[in-house]
């Protein structure tokens, strides 16, 4: 279904751009 919506190419590069964001959120103390 979301591979459907965008290239697999897109995906990975959200993915890529999420995962330290995420981090940032899960440990706000750490910088």
């Amino acid at each position: 279904m979301f591979m459907d919506a965008a290239p697999l190419n897109e995906v990975i590069l959200i993915i890529t751009r999420l995962k330290p964001f995420e981090n940032k959120l899960r440990t706000p103390a750490a910088k």
